[in-house]
């Protein structure tokens, strides 16, 4: 039996899921004409595509809009559950919500946008 069919359900855990994505790839991550864009982004900007709503306004025809990097990433179903903000400064960004503040790690440290407050399970 192989590893990929006895344990399928922790495996699905890293199965990239885009319905519920953050857009963290889309801010947190630089984009290369050399990885396969169409244009050069730094670290922390938000790609023109990423919509207010965290979807990407491209994503049904990204191979047209040859956005050959977004077709060969994969997240391994990475979102702000796994997202470490301890000690982080966040008070400039402008993306976050609620919501996924409360499914991030982070800590009384953490300084969040003033439209945003702390969960009770941040110490």
């Amino acid at each position: 039996m192989k590893v990929h069919e006895k344990d399928k359900g922790r495996l699905e855990q890293l199965k990239i899921d885009c319905s519920k994505c953050s857009g963290l790839c889309c801010t947190a991550l630089f984009f290369s004409k050399i990885d396969g864009f169409p244009e050069n982004k730094k670290a922390g900007k938000p790609c023109t595509n990423l919509e207010n709503n965290y979807r990407c306004k491209i994503h049904h025809e990204l191979e047209k809009s040859n956005m050959k990097g977004c077709i060969g990433y994969d997240c391994f179903g990475a979102d702000t559950r796994d997202t470490n903000f301890n000690n982080s400064d966040l008070r400039e960004a402008v993306f976050l919500t609620q919501g996924q503040i409360n499914s991030a790690k982070g800590n009384r440290n953490t300084k969040l946008p003033k439209h945003l407050d702390s969960p009770v399970t941040w110490k």
